[in-house]
């Protein structure tokens, strides 16, 4: 991801711009590129410090810039004119996000809530990467259950749809992946219908 810096008076007169980049690995650098004539005389390039992977690069204005990623927190920067801790970058404000959730488990807790229910909390694995972290959610977080089946060994598991004219429906199968099979299970409508046997 990328960001235009304002140009200043300076730059207008020397003919050159300055770009934000991040990187993969969540650096964020600071292109300066010259130009005469339309084309390009020079490139510099200078690491300002790490932060998030970031998805995409805003430059606000006074040395601020937002941050944000699909991969953790955003952030709001300030950048500042001599480094701290080899870094040129101050987090000013941190903005949660949750997404994407890799995994989560729901934790009963001790506690006890409202009409004496008990509360449970969720741990999600957040995160990708090195951004990647163990969050607790614990308000308003609830999960009744209405029917569990023990199931050993399973491996994988997912739904599908019926097929045809019905792609936009509702799925009606769930698949089940274990070590030595896989199962498919299908929704049935419960309708009473009545059978003959056949005598042989």
């Amino acid at each position: 991801s990328f960001s235009f810096l304002t140009p200043t008076e300076s730059d207008v007169e020397e003919g050159s711009l300055r770009l934000l980049l991040g990187d993969e690995v969540g650096n964020l650098h600071l292109l300066l590129l010259s130009h005469q004539k339309n084309k390009v005389s020079s490139l510099h390039i200078q690491t300002l410090g790490n932060t998030v992977t970031s998805s995409t690069i805003q430059y606000l204005e006074r040395g601020m810039l937002y941050v944000g990623s699909m991969f953790g927190n955003a952030q709001l920067l300030q950048i500042l004119e001599n480094p701290e801790h080899n870094s040129y970058l101050a987090q000013m404000e941190d903005y949660v996000n949750l997404g994407p959730i890799v995994d989560f488990d729901l934790v009963p807790t001790a506690h006890s809530g409202t009409g004496g229910r008990s509360q449970s909390q969720i741990i999600t694995a957040s995160g990708t990467s090195k951004d990647g972290t163990l969050r607790f959610v614990r308000n308003g977080i609830g999960m009744n259950p209405y029917a569990s089946v023990e199931i050993y060994g399973i491996k994988g598991m997912w739904s599908l749809k019926k097929g045809g004219d019905d792609l936009k429906g509702n799925d009606v199968f769930l698949v089940q992946s274990f070590v030595g099979q896989t199962r498919i299970l299908g929704v049935v409508e419960e309708e009473e219908e009545e059978e003959e046997e056949e005598e042989m």
